[in-house]
């Protein structure tokens, strides 16, 4: 397969390290890359999605992974950019309900439908590694542990996006 590696578990796999191309073809590989890239960052995390995909990213070791990183430094932070967040707030996925929980370290934000067509969607750590959907519908994604050069570029479109969008007003709680 010239240097294409279809793994099923990415447990074993460092942030930082360089690796032949890493794909993933069905959720369930998905949500292994993104929970390996999820537990071993330090600083950062943005996530660009459409609708925070529930067989991907609705997990309690998701949920587990996000509560450790949060837990980290204070610094750590967590954005997340969604075009539809309308069903991820109605099944209580479990991102929205720690952005709840811990509002210091996890942001949800709305895009700017300026840029709610866009087919793709990416998981990005400490700007060195991603999950990186070309068709956010489709689980064919490229892993690359070792992409400062590609998280720069996506860092940079994410900011773009980030700065031109509204918080979710739909997620905040009241305490009385």
């Amino acid at each position: 397969m010239n240097g294409v590696t279809y793994p099923e578990d990415f447990s074993s796999y460092s942030v930082g390290a360089k690796y032949p191309t890493l794909k993933a073809d069905n959720s369930r590989t998905n949500a292994s890359a993104s929970l390996s890239l999820i537990t071993q960052a330090r600083h950062s995390i943005e996530l660009f999605s459409h609708n925070l995909d529930p067989r991907i990213l609705d997990s309690n070791e998701i949920a587990d992974a996000i509560k450790q990183f949060v837990k980290i430094s204070p610094r750590s932070h967590l954005r997340i950019l969604l075009a539809d967040p309308s069903l991820a707030i109605k099944q209580g996925h479990c991102l929205v309900e720690l952005s709840r929980k811990f509002s210091s370290f996890i942001s949800i934000r709305k895009t700017n439908e300026d840029y709610q067509s866009s087919v793709f969607s990416f998981l990005m750590v400490d700007g060195k590694a991603i999950v990186y959907r070309p068709v956010a519908t489709d689980y064919s994604a490229i892993i690359n542990y070792s992409a400062q050069y590609e998280c720069r570029q996506q860092l940079e479109f994410f900011n773009t996006v980030w700065n031109c969008s509204t918080p979710l007003s739909e997620i905040r709680q009241l305490f009385i």
